[in-house]
């Protein structure tokens, strides 16, 4: 396996789980008050443009997965997640966008650990 693509796998797992925090402590501060500054700099054109960047990211390493080790799986876990993504950033659904980035996340890991296991034998 090249280290490119596992460095994109890597970069995507943080990069997923850290938005899967992001998107559960926003709320979370904000009900307790703890954002009153930040409401009106929280802008979400930056969290539509990291979603497409992911987005292509995430697909591009999922489909040279896919290629390699011929597993599918990877596959469902990156629509589902993008998909509970796009929902919830439509629908400013938090708690769904969390879910969506823990899901990539995954999705991700796994798909690391099945190109490490390809790439091994």
């Amino acid at each position: 396996m090249s280290q490119f693509k596992s460095n994109i796998d890597i970069a995507g797992l943080i990069t997923s789980s850290l938005c899967a925090v992001h998107c559960m402590a926003i709320p979370v501060f904000l009900s307790f008050g703890m954002m009153e500054g930040f409401v009106g700099a929280h802008h979400h054109i930056i969290d539509i443009t990291v979603f497409f960047i992911s987005f292509v990211l995430a697909g591009s390493s999922i489909l040279n997965g896919v290629r390699t080790h011929a597993n599918w799986w990877p596959s469902f876990g990156f629509i589902l997640g993008f998909g509970l993504l796009a929902v919830g950033l439509t629908q400013h659904a938090h708690v769904m966008m969390a879910i969506g980035g823990a899901l990539v996340a995954s999705t991700h890991f796994f798909n690391y650990k099945l190109m490490r296991a390809y790439c091994t034998h």
